[in-house]
């Protein structure tokens, strides 16, 4: 899989500009707020989805899910262990990150892939 075709930073299409199904809304105000292993708290919005659409196309959905204004990306787009890929972005102390990854399954005989999208943001404050 190639890495996402991403646009430079400056015109990258921001939250409040292109229509996003709710689990990509951002909000710090997560209503269950979680901790992760070093006891930040995390909002995680994902979107898991069966389809034939190709990498490419997969990579151009992800493409569109930004953060909003006044985050900084801090590490352009990088491959993960699993094979997926990831982007770093930072605000203050927190840090989002988005992440990518997808792979080919097979359902009553047919073959599609599965997309996984999770945006994760950690606050710098437990």
């Amino acid at each position: 899989m190639s890495p996402p075709n991403q646009p430079p930073v400056e015109n990258v299409k921001l939250f409040e500009d292109i229509p996003l199904p709710p689990e990509f809304v951002f909000s710090p105000d997560d209503p269950a707020p979680k901790t992760n292993h070093e006891g930040k708290r995390f909002a995680r919005y994902g979107h898991t989805r069966d389809s034939v659409y190709s990498a490419n196309e997969c990579a151009e959905f992800y493409r569109v899910a930004m953060p909003p204004r006044g985050w900084t990306l801090v590490q352009d787009w990088r491959l993960d262990e699993d094979d997926g890929w990831h982007s770093r972005w930072l605000k203050g102390n927190d840090v989002l990150v988005i992440r990518y990854s997808q792979r080919s399954a097979s359902k009553d005989r047919r073959s599609f892939i599965q997309s996984h999208i999770k945006i994760e943001v950690n606050t710098g404050s437990n």
